[in-house]
C-alpha cells in the first residue's frame, strides 16, 4: 500500500520521471502472467474457477491505484510547458501498462467494457499532441479491432471504409462517438468530410440513439475547425451536427411542429450557417461543391420525409405564434439545396447526380414546394425549381409517380382551406406530371408497360385536369381554364398519335362542359360557348382524333342534359352539325355519319313532340345511308346499328302517328337483321327490343314477339348469362304477353322459349326462376291464386299464397330507399294481381281497395313517363236550356316525356332497368279497366272455335296427346280404380266447413214444391262422389254436366303452365258469356219475352256448373234443377258476382210473373226464392249495385210476409227473428252500399298507417257475413249491437218496385211510388211500413213563377251566365215533388240579383218572391208530411225519455190487449205508440193493425186478411177485434191528452241517396227534433267507435258518444275575402273567445290538415265547402288519383283525399253554399264535403243542402255558436239527472265493515270519475240546437231549413284549455 502511495505521489508531483516506468513495470509484476499469453489462447490452464480467482485478487489490490494513475498521467503529459520528452517516453510506456492491466481486469469491474478504450482514445490524444501520429495510429486500429470484435468481424479487416453494425446488445452511444473520434482525426479535410457524411449516414441507419453523441461532437469539431479557419469545414460539420439534432428530436416528438419548435437553437444556427454558405456558393472552387450538396442533402432530406408527412398540420392545422418565424429558416434550407443541387449539375454528369440522389431531390422539392405556402417565401423559386424537374428529360416516369401523388394531396389540402390560386398552382404542376409521364410511357410502351397501365396513367391525368379545372373555375380564372384544356388535350392527341388504345378524355371533356353549362346563365345563349373544335383548330390534329374529342364532348353534353336541357340541346345540335359538316366528310367516314345522324335524331326528339318529324327525317337518312354501304360491309356493326335505326323509327313513327301500321315493317326489318348473323348485342339492344315488345303489346300486334324472344335470348346466349334470367326479367316487367291480355304468358313465348329450355312448360321451372328475388316468387305464385279460388287448397298448396305474403312483398317494394320505379312498378304488380283474387272470390270491398292502391302507384309511374294536361270542357246545353252533358275533365295534351322517349337510343346506357312507358301506360289501362269492365261481344264470338282448348273443350281435346289430357286421363283412371272402402271413408263435413269454395248442400226448405223435390232427387241419385276424383270437400253437381268445379283440381294436379293459361282463358270467356247471357235475359224479360228470358237464364246456369259448353249436355238444366242449385251454398266461387246476378234476375222474374201462368213461378215457390235471394246477398255482398238491389228486394218480401198470403211462409221460417227484424235490416243493408263500399276499401289509407297492419277480414264482415248459414246469427247479432238512439232508415221504391207490388197487391194501381221506413233501436222491435205515394207535390207552379219573376231593369243579376246547376241530375223525388228542384232554381236566380239602386221600394221587390218562395218550401214540407207519412208521420220521433206517467198506461194497455183479445203485443211497439201522444189518435185502426202484424204494416191496401196473425171465425169477428183494439188504443191515447213528451231522444235519418236532398228535418214533426243524417247504418257503428277510440287514443274521456269543446276550435273567415259581412260579424267574435284561425287569407293544406286534426271543432265561413277546388288544383297527379275514383273533387281548400287521410277529424261547421250538397254520378258514388269528412272520423259536420245568402246563413251560425257556448258555460252542460245521482251516491254513508273498506272506497271512486264524464245520452248536444238557431234565419225555410247535421250526436263537453 504505501508503495503504491510513493509512486502516485512520485508521478503526480516530481520533476524526475526518470525511472517512473520501471516503478510501475514492478509494481505491477502480478499482471504479467496474464499480460505475456498469447490473445489467441486461454490465458490459464486452470480452470475457470481458478482463473476468476486470480483476477478478483488482482482487481481488489490494484483498480484503486490504475484508475488514479490514469487520471494523473494524461494531466502530467499535457502540462504546459511541456514535460522533457525523455520523461514523456517514460509516461507513455506506464500509460500503456496501466490500460494493459486495467483491460486484464475488466471482467470483474461494474463499469462498461467501453472504458478501457475512452482511456485508449485519451492516449491517442496525447499521442497526437506529442506528435507520435504512428503511435497513435496503432492505438486506434487497436480500439477499431475491439470495434470489430463487438460487431462479430476481424480487427484485421477493418478500414476506413467500413463501419460495422453493431448488434443492438452491443451497441452504445459511446461505441459511435468512439469510432467517430478514431477515424476522424486521421484524414484529410476532404476525406474527413466524406467519413463524416459516412458515418452521419450510419448514424441514422443505426439501431441504437446515437443522434446526440455525434451531433455534439460534430459540434464540437466545427468549433476546433472554426478556430483555426477551416472553413467551410465547420460550417459543413454544423450542418451535420443540426441534422442530427433534429432527427434526434423527431424521434421523441409526435409531429413535426413540436419537434421544431423545440429546436429554437439550431434553427437559429441553421440561419448563420446557410448565411455563411450563400457566400461560399461563389467560390469557383469544385472541391467543397459535393460536400455542401452532401451535407445539405442529409439535413433538408431528413426535414423533408417530416415536412411531407406532417404537411396537414402545416398547411392547415398550424397556429403557434413562433412557428411562422421558424418556418422560414427550414424554407431557406430547401433553397440553398436546390441552388447548390444545381450548381452540382454543372461538375458532374446529371443524370448520374439525379439517379443516386433521385428520391431525396424529389422529396425536398416537393417539401420546399409545399412549406412556400405557409411561409409565402420562395413560392416562384420553389415552383421554377419543380417545373425544372417535371421538364426535364433525365427524370424518369418513377420520379413523375413520385410527384404526381405529392403535388395532388397539397393541392386537395389547399383546396380544402379555401386557399383556391394556390392549391390551382399545386394542381397545375401535379397535372403537368401527370402529363409528362404519359407522353413518357407512350413513348417506351415496348419497355415494360402494359396497356392496362398506360390507360390507368390517361385516366389520373385527366381526372387531375378535371380537379385544377374545377378550382380554375371558382377562382373565376377563365382564360386559365381554356389553356389548360387546351394543353391537356394537345397532350392527350400527342400521346393518342403514339398509342391509339389509350382512353378517351372523358374526366377532362366533363368537367370542361359542366362548367361551361355552370357559367351560362341564360338558356338561349348556347352560342357563346366555345366547343372543343373551336379551340384546339389551331392543332396539327387528325379527323379521326378531332372525332373522337367532338364526340365525347356531344356525350358530355348529352349528359347534362336534364339539368341544363335548352343549353344542351341546343349545344348538342351545333356538336352534331360540326361532325356533320367538318369532320365526317368523307366517304369512308358514312358509318360514322350515319351513327351521328341517329344522334342528331335523338336531339331533335328531345326538343319535344314538335320534333318528331325532324327526328324521323334524321333516321331515314341514317337507314338510307347504312343501307347502300351494307353491301359493302356485311360486318356485325353495321347490322347492328342499320338495326337500332329501324328500331327508333319504328317507335317515333308511332309517336308521330299512332293510327299508322307502317312501324311494323321497320320492326321487322330490325328483327331480320340481328337474327340473320352472329354479333355481339350491346346492352342497349336489349332496351330497344324492350321498348319494341311493350309498344307491339300496347297495340296489339304479337306477330313478331316470337322473333323479339329470340334475339332476347340470342343476347343473353352470347353473354353467358342463364335464360332462367332472361324469363325472370320478362315476368318482371311483365313483358310475356301482349297489353290488357288475360293470360300472364303468351303462347308466342312458350313456344319460342320451349326450343330453348325442355323444362319451361313446368310450372316448377318457372318457380325456380323467381327464386332470386321474393316478391317475383311472390308475384308469379299470386297469379295463379285465380285457380286456387276455383280448387280445393290441398290441391293447390305448393302454389298457395297468402294474402299477408302478397302484402309483405309489395310492402318491402315500398320500403326501399331509394324507391325505384322497378320496385314501384312491381308493388303496383302484385297489389293488381291480389284484387284480381279478390275479385275472383267475390271480396269485393278488398279488391277495390287494392284495385286502387295498384291504380295510384301506376299513376305514379304514368306521371313520371307521360306528360298529361288536363282542361275543364264546358257543359253541353240543348236548345231548350236543358244540359246534356256536365261539366267534365279530360286530357288535352298526353304524350310522353321527352327523356323517356329518347332513353332508348343507342348513346344512352341502360341501368338494367327495363320499364318502358309503354309498359307504364299499358298496366295503368289495366288499372283502369280493373274495378268495371264492359263485354260488347255476341255469344257466337265466344263459342268458335278459337277458343277451344283441352281444358274448356274436354271432350275434343281426349284424343290429343297433351300432357294435360294425359294427367286427366291418369286422374280419371285412378277414379275408376277407387274401392268402395274407399268410398265408405268418406265423412260428412263439419259445420265450419260448410262455406267452402265449392257446391255445398244446404238444408231444405219447408214447403218446397213436391213435384221440384222428387225430380231434383231423381237426379241426385245419379250423381258421383267427386271427393276422391279431385279432393273436392263435397258433391259434384252431376256426373253427366261433368262438373265445373271438379277441373281446376285436376289443372293443378297436372302443374302444367300450357293448362294453367288455358284454364284461366276458360274462366274469362266463361265470365263474358254470364254477362252477356245475363244481360239479355235481363232484356228479354223487360221486354215481355219471358220464356225466351228463363232460356237464356238457363243457359247461364250451364256456364256454372258445366265442363264444356261448346256441346250440347246430355243432363238438361231444368226448373227443377234450377231450385235444387237455388239451395246450395256458393261462396267463393270464381264466378260469384256473376252468379248472384244471375240468381237475382231469376228471383225478379219469379216474383213479378207469378200471376200470368209463367211454368217458371209454378216450380219455384216463395221460400226458395227468398233462399235464392240470400244467396244472391251474401255473394255480391261487396258489389253495391246488386247488393242494394238485392237488400232492397228482400226487405220488401218481408214486409209483405205478415199482409199478404203468398208471404205468410215466411213468418215460420225462422224461430229467433221477426219479419220486422228480416225487412228492417235487408232495408238498412241497401242503404249507403256506395259509401260503404268506398270505406270499407279505404284499408290502411289513413295517414301514417301500415297497409300490413290493417286486418282485411274484418271489414266485409259488417255487410254480411260469408255464409247463408250465418245470415240469421249475423242479423241477430246486427241488432244487439244497435247504439242506445233511434235509427229511421227511408228509401223510396221506383218504377220497378211500383209494378212489382201492382203485380203483388192488385188495389194498388194509382200508386206513383213507395216510400219504406225501417225504424230501428236497440231497445225495441224494429218498425218497417211501406206507405204508397199516390199525389204528386206539383204546388201552382204558373202563378208563383210569374209572380216570382225579378225584373232585370231593377236588378243587377250577378254571373248571369251562369245557371244552376242540380247536384242530384235526376232522381225519384223529381218524378214525385217536382217543384221542390223549381224552388231552389229560382232561390239561387233571386239570390244572384241584387238591386242597381239602394232603395226601400228596390229591396221590397227582391223580398217579396223570396219570401214567397220561402213560404212555398214550408207548404212542400208540409204537403210531405200529410200525404206521404200522414198519421205514421210520428215514427220518425225519438224515443222518449222515461215518463212514469206513460210508462204505467202502456203496461195497463199491454196487459188488457192480452186479457181481453188474446193478442201478444211486444212492449217497444206500444212503448213507440204510447210515446207519441196526440200524434197517435188519428188513425186508430191503422195502429192496430201494426200492432197484429208485428211491426210490419203496407199502407194502401183495402183488404187486411191474407196476413192475419190471428185465426177469426167470421169476417165480423174481425171486424170486432180490429175495432176493440183500436178502442182501447184510442183510450190510452185519450188518456195521455195533449201531455207533449218534450223529452226525447235524438234520432238518426239513413236516408236512400235518391232522397237526401229533401230536408227532412223540417218537417213540422221533425223541426224541434235533435236530427242528425248518416249516410248508412254501418257507418253509424264506425264513426261511434272511431270517435270513441280515437278519444281514448288521444287521452280524452271515452264515451258512449263523441265530445267536443266548442272553444276547441279553429276557424276559417272569408278566406276569399269578399265577404266582409262576414268577416264583421265574426272575427272580433273569434278572437274575443281566444279562438285560432285565420280570417281573409287562404291557408295551406297542410295547415288545415292540423287543424282538423289538432282541434275539436273546425269552422268555416265562406264560398263552398272549403276544400280545394279542381280549378285550383296544381297537381296533375291529384287530378288523376283523385278525379278517376273520386270523380268531381268539388272543394276549395284542402283536396278531400286529405281529409280522408286523416286519423281523426274535428268537428265542423261548414256554412257555405252547398257545402252539406251530395252530388250523384250515376251508378258512382256520391260525392260532397260531409263524406269526406266522415270518412275521416268527424263525429258531426253541420253544413248546407243548397245556397244560402251570407247574412241570414250568420244568423244561423251565430245562433247556434252562442247556444253550445252558453252550454258550455252553464252548469246544464253536465246532465241533470246524472248529477242528481252522482249527489246521492257520494252522500250515501259508506262506513261498516272494515274489511269492505278498500273495496267500497275503489267504487265511490269509479262512480264520481264516471259521473257525466262518460257519454250520457242525456247530455246537452251539437244537434239539439238546430231548431232554435233555424228560428233567427229571416226566412226559416229558404234559408233555415239548408243547413242540416251529418254525423252522430256529439254531446258539449268543457275542456281545460
Amino acid at each position: 500500500m504505501e508503495e503504491s502511495v510513493s509512486i502516485l505521489s512520485k508521478l503526480q508531483s516530481s520533476t524526475d520521471l526518470s525511472s517512473i516506468s520501471h516503478l510501475f513495470s514492478s509494481y505491477l509484476h502480478p499482471f504479467t502472467a496474464i499480460i505475456s499469453k498469447p490473445k489467441n489462447q486461454s490465458k490459464f490452464s486452470e480452470t475457470n474457477a481458478e482463473a476468476s480467482t486470480i483476477i478478483h485478487s488482482l482487481a481488489k489490490k490494484f483498480t484503486s491505484f490504475l484508475k488514479k494513475a490514469l487520471n494523473i498521467i494524461p494531466t502530467r503529459l499535457n502540462e504546459t510547458p511541456k514535460i522533457e520528452s525523455c520523461y514523456a517516453s517514460e509516461l507513455f510506456e506506464a500509460y500503456t501498462l496501466c490500460l494493459s492491466c486495467l483491460e486484464s481486469v475488466l471482467p470483474v469491474l461494474s463499469c462498461k467494457p467501453i472504458s478501457v478504450q475512452f482511456q485508449r482514445l485519451r492516449l491517442i490524444h496525447c499521442y497526437e499532441d506529442w506528435g507520435r501520429y504512428e503511435d497513435a495510429k496503432n492505438e486506434g486500429f487497436s480500439v477499431l479491432e475491439y470495434i470489430g470484435k463487438l460487431s462479430g468481424e476481424r480487427g484485421g479487416n477493418l478500414n476506413r471504409e467500413f463501419i460495422p453494425e453493431l448488434p443492438k446488445e452491443n451497441g452504445d452511444k459511446d461505441v459511435a462517438t468512439l469510432i467517430m473520434d478514431i477515424n476522424g482525426k486521421e484524414k484529410s479535410l476532404v476525406d474527413f468530410l466524406k467519413v463524416a457524411d459516412f458515418y452521419a449516414i450510419k448514424c441514422l441507419n443505426a439501431t441504437v440513439d446515437c443522434y446526440g453523441a455525434i451531433a455534439t461532437h460534430f459540434d464540437k469539431l466545427a468549433a476546433e475547425f472554426s478556430q483555426v479557419n477551416l472553413s467551410p469545414v465547420d460550417l459543413i460539420l454544423r450542418l451535420y451536427a443540426i441534422s442530427l439534432f433534429v432527427n434526434k428530436k423527431a424521434e421523441k416528438d409526435i409531429s413535426l411542429p413540436k419537434t421544431l419548435l423545440n429546436m429554437e437553437d439550431q434553427l437559429q444556427n441553421i440561419t448563420a450557417t446557410l448565411g455563411s454558405l450563400t457566400c461560399q456558393c461563389k467560390i469557383t472552387e469544385k472541391t467543397y461543391v459535393p460536400l455542401w450538396f452532401s451535407a445539405l442533402r442529409f439535413l433538408c432530406g431528413s426535414l423533408s420525409k417530416l415536412v411531407i408527412t406532417e404537411r396537414k398540420d402545416i398547411l392547415c392545422g398550424l397556429e403557434d405564434v413562433s412557428f411562422s418565424i421558424k418556418l422560414p429558416n427550414i424554407q431557406e434550407a430547401f433553397h440553398q439545396f436546390g441552388l447548390v443541387f444545381l450548381a452540382y449539375r454543372t461538375y458532374e454528369r446529371e443524370r448520374d447526380v439525379y439517379e443516386d440522389n433521385m428520391q431525396t431531390v424529389l422529396s425536398i422539392a416537393v417539401a420546399s414546394f409545399t412549406l412556400s405556402f405557409a411561409t409565402k417565401e420562395n413560392i416562384k423559386e420553389s415552383t421554377v425549381f419543380l417545373m425544372h424537374l417535371i421538364s426535364a428529360d433525365w427524370v424518369k416516369a418513377n420520379g413523375l409517380k413520385f410527384l404526381f401523388p405529392n403535388l395532388h394531396n397539397v393541392g386537395i389540402l389547399l383546396y380544402r382551406a379555401n386557399r383556391l390560386k394556390e392549391a390551382a398552382k399545386s394542381l397545375k404542376l401535379c397535372s403537368q406530371a401527370a402529363w409528362n409521364r404519359v407522353l413518357l410511357v407512350c413513348k417506351m410502351f415496348r419497355d415494360g408497360f402494359s396497356s392496362d397501365a398506360i390507360a390507368g396513367f390517361v385516366t389520373e391525368a385527366c381526372a387531375e385536369t378535371a380537379s385544377l379545372l374545377e378550382i380554375l373555375h371558382l377562382c373565376g380564372s377563365s382564360n386559365k381554364m381554356r389553356k389548360i384544356l387546351i394543353d391537356s388535350l394537345g397532350n392527350w392527341s400527342i400521346a393518342y398519335s403514339l398509342f391509339e388504345k389509350i382512353p378517351c378524355p372523358i374526366a377532362l371533356i366533363n368537367q370542361w362542359v359542366n362548367i361551361e353549362c355552370e357559367q351560362i346563365k341564360d338558356p338561349e345563349a348556347g352560342h357563346m360557348i366555345p366547343t372543343i373544335y373551336s379551340l384546339m383548330s389551331s392543332f396539327k390534329i387528325s379527323k379521326q382524333t378531332f372525332g373522337i374529342l367532338v364526340e365525347e364532348e356531344l356525350q358530355a353534353y348529352k349528359e347534362l342534359e336534364s339539368l341544363y336541357p335548352t343549353l344542351c340541346k341546343t349545344m348538342q345540335m351545333t356538336i352534331i352539325n360540326i361532325l356533320l359538316d367538318d369532320i365526317y366528310t368523307t366517304k369512308d367516314s358514312w358509318l360514322q355519319r350515319s351513327r351521328i345522324l341517329i344522334a342528331k335524331g335523338r336531339v331533335s326528339r328531345a326538343y319535344g313532340v314538335e320534333g318528331l318529324n325532324d327526328c324521323i327525317k334524321y333516321l331515314s337518312e341514317a337507314i338510307s345511308i347504312m343501307s347502300e354501304y351494307k353491301s359493302k360491309d356485311h360486318t356485325g356493326p353495321v347490322s347492328h346499328l342499320l338495326a337500332q335505326a329501324y328500331c327508333l323509327h319504328a317507335l317515333c313513327t308511332q309517336e308521330a302517328e299512332p293510327n299508322s301500321k307502317h312501324f311494323i315493317q321497320d320492326v321487322g326489318n330490325a328483327l331480320k337483321l340481328w337474327l340473320s348473323q352472329e354479333h355481339e348485342q350491346t346492352q342497349n339492344t336489349l332496351t330497344l327490343l324492350y321498348y319494341v315488345a311493350d309498344l307491339l303489346s300496347l297495340k296489339g300486334y304479337m306477330e313478331h314477339h316470337s322473333d323479339i324472344y329470340e334475339t332476347m335470348i340470342g343476347f343473353f346466349t352470347q353473354k353467358n348469362i342463364p335464360l332462367q334470367e332472361l324469363l325472370s326479367m320478362l315476368w318482371q316487367s311483365r313483358s310475356l304477353s301482349h297489353a290488357l291480355c288475360a293470360s300472364p304468358v303468351s303462347d308466342a313465348f312458350i313456344i319460342t322459349f320451349t326450343n330453348h329450355c325442355n323444362v319451361s312448360k313446368s310450372v316448377a321451372f318457372w318457380i325456380s326462376c323467381m327464386e332470386r328475388s321474393k316478391s317475383l316468387e311472390v308475384g308469379f305464385r299470386q297469379s295463379l291464386s285465380v285457380f286456387s279460388t276455383l280448387s280445393s287448397p290441398d290441391s293447390n298448396k305448393h302454389n298457395h299464397i297468402t294474402i299477408r305474403e302478397v302484402k309483405k312483398a309489395a310492402s318491402d317494394l315500398m320500403n326501399n330507399v331509394p324507391l325505384s320505379n322497378n320496385s314501384l312498378f312491381l308493388a303496383a304488380q302484385l297489389y293488381y294481381d291480389l284484387g284480381e283474387t279478390m275479385i275472383a272470390k267475390g271480396s269485393m270491398i278488398q279488391a277495390l281497395h287494392y284495385a286502387k292502391e295498384a291504380h295510384h302507384l301506376r299513376t305514379k309511374l304514368l306521371l313520371k313517363n307521360f306528360r298529361c294536361l288536363i282542361e275543364p270542357q264546358n257543359d253541353i246545353v240543348s236548345a231548350t236550356g236543358e244540359t246534356i252533358q256536365k261539366c267534365r275533365y279530360a286530357p288535352e295534351t298526353f304524350h310522353m316525356y321527352s327523356a323517356m322517349a329518347t332513353a332508348a337510343w343507342p348513346y344512352d346506357e341502360g341501368s338494367g332497368d327495363f320499364l318502358t312507358p309503354w309498359n307504364v301506360l299499358g298496366v295503368y289501362l289495366e288499372s283502369t279497366l280493373q274495378a268495371e269492365t264492359f263485354y260488347r261481344s255476341a255469344t257466337e264470338k265466344l263459342k268458335v272455335s278459337e277458343w277451344k282448348n283441352c281444358v274448356s273443350d274436354s271432350e275434343a281435346a281426349s284424343g290429343r296427346n297433351t300432357m294435360l289430357c294425359d294427367a286427366l286421363l291418369i286422374g280419371r283412371n285412378a277414379v275408376n280404380k277407387e274401392t268402395s272402402k274407399s268410398k265408405k271413408t268418406i265423412k260428412t263435413l263439419p259445420k265450419q266447413q260448410r262455406t267452402s269454395r265449392i257446391i255445398t248442400r244446404s238444408c231444405k226448405q219447408k214447403g218446397e214444391h213436391e213435384c221440384a223435390q222428387n225430380e231434383v232427387k231423381g237426379k241426385s241419385q245419379q250423381k258421383v262422389d267427386c271427393i276422391v276424383t279431385c279432393g273436392c270437400e263435397g258433391t259434384c253437381v252431376s256426373c253427366e254436366v261433368k262438373c265445373w268445379h271438379c277441373l281446376p283440381s285436376e289443372i293443378m294436379k297436372s302443374m302444367s303452365l300450357t293448362s294453367l293459361i288455358q284454364m284461366k282463358w276458360e274462366c274469362i270467356r266463361r265470365r263474358l258469356l254470364l254477362r252477356l247471357l245475363t244481360g239479355i235475359g235481363k232484356c228479354l224479360g223487360v221486354g215481355g219475352e219471358i220464356k225466351r228470358a228463363v232460356e237464356v237464364l238457363l243457359e247461364s246456369i250451364s256456364m256454372l256448373v258445366s265442363r264444356s259448353t261448346f256441346h250440347s249436355s246430355h243432363f238438361s238444366i231444368s226448373i227443377c234443377f234450377l231450385t235444387e242449385l237455388i239451395e246450395k251454398n256458393v261462396t267463393a266461387d270464381v264466378f260469384a258476382v256473376e252468379h248472384a246476378l244471375i240468381l237475382y234476375h231469376i228471383c225478379c222474374f219469379s216474383l213479378a210473373t207469378r200471376n200470368d201462368g209463367c211454368d217458371m213461378s209454378s216450380l219455384i215457390p216463395i221460400p226458395v226464392v227468398v233462399s235464392g235471394l240470400k244467396l244472391s246477398f251474401i255473394l255480391c255482398r261487396e258489389v253495391p249495385i246488386i247488393f242494394q238491389k238485392v237488400s232492397l228486394l228482400l226487405a220488401v218480401v218481408y214486409t209483405l210476409s205478415p199482409s199478404n198470403k203468398a208471404f205468410s211462409m215466411l213468418s215460420s221460417s225462422s224461430n229467433v227473428l221477426s219479419e220486422s227484424q228480416w225487412a228492417s235490416y235487408f232495408h238498412q243493408a241497401s242503404l249507403g252500399t256506395h259509401f260503404n263500399y268506398q270505406s270499407f276499401s279505404r284499408i290502411g289509407k289513413q295517414r301514417g298507417q301500415n297497409i300490413m297492419d290493417v286486418d282485411d277480414s274484418s271489414y266485409p264482415c259488417r255487410l254480411a257475413p260469408e255464409s247463408v248459414l250465418d245470415l240469421e246469427e249475423f242479423i241477430s247479432k246486427f241488432f244487439g249491437g244497435l247504439p242506445h238512439l233511434t235509427i229511421i232508415c227511408v228509401s223510396m221504391l221506383g218504377e220497378y218496385f211500383t209494378s212489382l207490388l201492382r203485380e203483388l197487391l192488385p188495389n194498388n194501381l194509382h200508386t206513383r211510388a213507395w216510400i219504406i221506413l225501417s225504424r230501428l233501436n236497440s231497445d225495441s222491435l224494429p218498425i218497417v211500413i211501406l206507405l204508397p205515394i199516390t199525389s204528386i207535390l206539383a204546388g201552382k207552379s204558373q202563378k208563383n213563377q210569374n209572380d216570382n219573376l225579378i225584373s232585370s231593369s231593377l236588378f243587377n243579376k250577378k254571373s248571369s251566365h251562369k245557371s244552376w246547376h242540380c247536384p242530384w241530375g235526376h232522381t225519384i223525388i223529381d218524378d214525385v215533388a217536382p217543384l221542390f228542384k223549381t224552388i231552389l232554381e229560382e232561390h239561387y236566380i233571386s239570390s244572384m240579383a241584387c238591386p242597381l239602386e239602394d232603395t226601400k221600394e228596390n229591396w221590397s221587390l227582391w223580398w217579396n218572391p223570396r219570401i214567397k218562395l220561402d213560404q212555398l218550401l214550408g207548404d212542400l214540407l208540409r204537403d210531405v208530411e200529410d200525404l206521404w207519412f200522414g198519421p205514421w208521420k210520428h215514427l220518425l220521433l225519438g224515443e222518449s225519455l222515461d215518463n212514469k206517467h206513460i210508462d204505467s198506461i202502456r203496461k195497463k194497455l199491454m196487459n188488457d190487449l192480452k186479457s181481453e183479445f188474446k193478442v201478444d203485443v211486444h212492449e217497444s211497439i206500444l212503448k213507440l205508440i204510447t210515446g207519441c201522444g196526440g200524434h197517435a189518435s188519428c188513425q186508430e185502426e191503422w195502429l192496430s193493425e201494426l200492432i197484429l202484424k208485428k211491426g210490419c204494416y203496407v199502407g194502401g191496401t183495402k183488404s187486411h186478411e191474407d196476413g192475419s196473425c190471428m185465426a177469426y171465425s167470421s169476417k165480423q169477428e174481425k171486424v170486432d177485434i180490429l175495432s176493440s183494439v183500436s178502442k182501447l188504443i184510442l183510450n190510452a191515447t185519450h188518456e195521455i191528452g195533449q201531455e207533449n213528451v218534450v223529452d226525447r231522444g235524438p234520432v238518426i235519418l239513413v236516408l236512400d241517396f235518391d232522397i237526401q236532398m229533401l230536408p227532412w228535418e223540417n218537417l213540422r214533426v221533425l223541426r224541434n227534433q235533435e236530427v242528425y243524417r248518416m249516410p248508412s247504418v254501418t257507418s253509424i257503428f264506425s264513426t261511434l267507435d272511431r270517435c270513441c277510440q280515437y278519444q281514448e287514443k288521444v287521452g280524452k274521456d271515452s264515451a258512449v258518444f263523441p265530445m267536443i269543446d266548442p272553444l276547441d276550435a279553429y276557424y276559417l273567415l272569408n278566406p276569399d275575402g269578399d265577404l266582409p259581412y262576414s268577416e264583421v260579424t265574426f272575427k272580433n267574435w273569434f278572437k274575443d273567445q281566444n279562438l285560432e284561425g285565420t280570417a281573409g287569407t287562404s291557408p295551406t293544406v297542410d295547415e288545415l290538415s292540423v287543424a282538423l286534426k289538432d282541434h275539436d271543432l273546425f269552422m268555416y265561413f265562406g264560398h263552398g265547402s272549403g276544400m280545394l277546388s279542381l280549378h285550383s288544383c296544381i297537381s296533375v297527379e291529384l287530378f288523376i288519383l283523385s278525379f278517376l275514383f273520386d270523380g268531381d273533387l268539388g272543394v276549395q281548400y284542402i283536396p278531400g283525399d286529405e281529409i280522408q287521410k286523416l286519423d281523426g277529424c274535428a268537428a265542423t261547421l261548414l256554412m257555405g253554399c252547398r257545402s252539406g250538397s251530395l252530388s250523384l254520378n250515376g251508378s258512382y258514388i256520391p260525392k260532397g264535403a260531409p263524406l269526406y269528412y266522415l270518412s275521416a272520423g268527424s263525429p258531426v259536420i253541420v253544413a248546407n243542402l243548397w245556397e244560402v245568402t251570407d247574412k241570414d246563413i250568420n244568423r244561423f251560425g251565430k245562433a247556434l255558436l252562442d247556444a253550445w257556448i252558453r252550454i258550455r258555460s252553464s252548469s246544464s252542460a253536465n246532465c241533470a239527472r246524472c248529477i242528481e245521482i252522482s249527489g246521492k251516491l257520494n252522500n250515501m254513508n259508506l262506513d261498516g265493515d272494515k274489511r269492505k273498506e278498500k273495496r267500497k272506497t275503489s267504487r265511490k271512486k269509479s262512480i264520481e270519475v264516471n259521473t257525466c264524464t262518460l257519454g250520457c245520452i242525456n247530455r246537452p248536444r251539437i244537434g239539439s240546437f238546430m231548431g232554435q238557431a233555424r228560428q233567427a234565419c229571416t226566412l226559416p225555410f229558404l234559408i233555415g231549413a239548408s243547413p242540416v247535421c251529418y254525423g252522430v250526436p256529439t254531446c258539449i263537453t268543457k275542456k281545460d284549455l
